[in-house]
């Protein structure tokens, strides 16, 4: 999470422009790669198209890592699906953990990071 604050100041700071992350990554990334839905922040038509999250079972032990890191963020910005269905938050530019894809759009996001589009 806090890798994708530091590369958006990078970002923000060093592009000539001034473009601040989500237009970098529409420009940089979305259009050369020909991703339409690949978000940073929806706008109110987007909403509707989103998906809810769930968690893992309730009743199943969480992983070790999980409870050190559960006890480390307040709950008020958890990684949890109570926190990412805020619509404030699914609107907000969270370039660590806030990317909104539909399914074709990761599959090729991530699939062209692999051979090498991405660096």
């Amino acid at each position: 999470m806090t890798f994708g604050w530091m590369v958006g100041e990078i970002v923000r700071r060093t592009a000539p422009e001034r473009r601040d992350v989500r237009q970098f990554v529409a420009d940089e990334l979305s259009a050369p790669l020909g991703l339409t839905d690949l978000l940073l922040g929806i706008d109110d038509l987007a909403e509707a198209h989103v998906a809810g999250l769930t968690d893992r079972n309730a009743d199943d032990p969480p992983p070790p890592l999980a409870t050190l890191y559960s006890q480390s963020m307040p709950p008020a910005v958890a990684l949890v699906p109570s926190v990412f269905e805020w619509a404030d938050v699914r609107r907000a530019c969270i370039p660590g953990v806030g990317g909104i894809f539909n399914a074709r759009d990761e599959a090729r996001f991530w699939g062209d990071a692999g051979r090498g589009w991405i660096a």
